[in-house]
């Protein structure tokens, strides 16, 4: 499976190499358009054969979690009437396609190959790394949403609210530290009828703060 990868790489490589026009350097990239679909075509190939030929099993791993994901989303768009559920990208182009989702981490790493940064091999073995602990972090998320909209489906509601947090914080400023004494109250903004569920919080918490 490695041979297939590198044959896809060594074809991208010759491609450049027979368009001079295409200029990928330390600190420039120039692909002019008319060739530029090609030079993706076989850039695209290249990161679906690496991903396929050394990350099958994170693959085979995350494929029932995608369909799992897929269907508890469904079924929560639907009893909900939500317009859409929301997830940062990385995590929306992973759990709607894994092979997409971790080939597109290959992007920067391919470039750094194709410009001389690194050697053949060293990008297969950082290359890997980056991926497997990409995936980690991906997968864990990925099913903490899958657990959230499996719990809502099993409660089976009839309508969903939300304080969405930009009010919290809009009512409910942070205290400065010198204010930080005694007993000092807020009123929490009232719920409004969900319409859009957004996991875009990433870098907080889960659970600190409800989403629905």
């Amino acid at each position: 499976m490695s041979d297939n990868w590198q044959k896809a790489y060594f074809e991208l490589k010759e491609y450049t190499a027979k368009n001079p026009q295409i200029e990928i350097g330390m600190n420039v990239i120039a692909i002019p358009g008319d060739i530029r679909p090609e030079f993706y075509r076989l850039f695209d190939t290249a990161r679906v054969a690496f991903i396929k030929g050394k990350c099958q099993t994170l693959l085979d791993e995350a494929a029932p979690l995608s369909d799992n994901y897929a269907q508890a989303a469904q079924e929560t768009t639907k009893t909900l009437r939500l317009s859409e559920i929301k997830l940062p990208a990385s995590l929306n182009w992973f759990l709607n396609d894994p092979v997409d989702g971790l080939t597109r981490l290959l992007y920067d790493p391919l470039f750094n190959l194709l410009k001389g940064k690194i050697d053949i091999d060293t990008f297969e073995c950082e290359a890997t790394e980056f991926i497997e602990n990409s995936f980690r972090q991906l997968f864990r998320s990925g099913y903490e949403k899958w657990f959230v909209l499996s719990l809502v489906n099993l409660l089976a509601p009839d309508r969903a609210l939300v304080t969405p947090i930009e009010d919290i914080q809009d009512n409910c400023r942070e205290l400065e530290y010198d204010e930080k004494r005694g007993i000092f109250e807020e009123q929490v903004p009232d719920p409004k009828e969900m319409e859009l569920l957004s996991f875009g919080r990433s870098s907080e918490p889960a659970f600190i703060i409800s989403d629905l």
